[in-house]
């Protein structure tokens, strides 16, 4: 994928699996609690998934959602409050939750030793610039493409979709047999700390299972 800009549907949906194939990685380190960002609004854009609490092994939980929203709502403010009228400050709040969530995602993954190449999309006026992913490089050496993200990242969105069918929201961990399938598992060893970023809340058991609802 090169840098120039692509249709708005393809790119909304190339968001989509840039996300799922995150949650995916992250999912072979921890715990990743996911449930539907809102309703369908247009039948050829995927809706996008919302990231409740990631907790990877051996690291307090983060509570990525509420984490997330507090930043946008600041930034929501600040741009109120510098002139940016109210209606299009919401429209941006409900946009920057998305871009900030692939970053959020990319910079724990970052921290666990996985490294991106990207291009940036610049924002209009002063909004939120979107990193996009054109290659992963996975711990074992493994190189993957845009292609590789379009396809994985269909496969894991799809899995958790038919799952939320049935539950309110849903935990992908690494005994999922997809996730074994699509990826060469990385070390679970590595250590980091994200302390800093969670809130004070208290950690529930973790499944065994690969989906748990909630």
């Amino acid at each position: 994928m090169s840098g120039k800009k692509l249709p708005y549907i393809e790119f909304k949906n190339y968001q989509v699996y840039q996300e799922s194939i995150l949650i995916g990685i992250i999912a072979l380190y921890g715990t990743i609690n996911i449930s539907i960002r809102g309703k369908k609004t247009d039948k050829e854009i995927l809706p996008f998934l919302l990231i409740n609490k990631i907790q990877i092994y051996g690291e307090d939980p983060i509570y990525c959602n509420d984490l997330i929203t507090t930043k946008c709502e600041d930034i929501k403010f600040y741009e109120i409050k510098h002139g940016l009228n109210i209606k299009t400050a919401l429209r941006r709040f409900h946009k920057n939750k998305i871009i900030e969530s692939l970053h959020f995602l990319m910079d724990i993954l970052f921290l666990l030793g996985i490294n991106f190449n990207t291009y940036i999309t610049n924002g209009k006026n002063g909004a939120i610039r979107a990193e996009t992913i054109r290659f992963i490089h996975l711990q074992n050496g493994r190189l993957l493409s845009s292609d590789d993200i379009k396809h994985i990242g269909n496969l894991i969105y799809h899995s958790i979709i038919d799952n939320l069918k049935f539950h309110q929201s849903v935990s992908l961990n690494p005994t999922h047999p997809l996730l074994s399938h699509l990826f060469d598992h990385p070390s679970s060893t590595s250590s980091i700390s994200l302390s800093s970023s969670c809130l004070p809340l208290s950690i529930p058991s973790l499944s065994t299972h690969s989906f748990s609802s909630v």
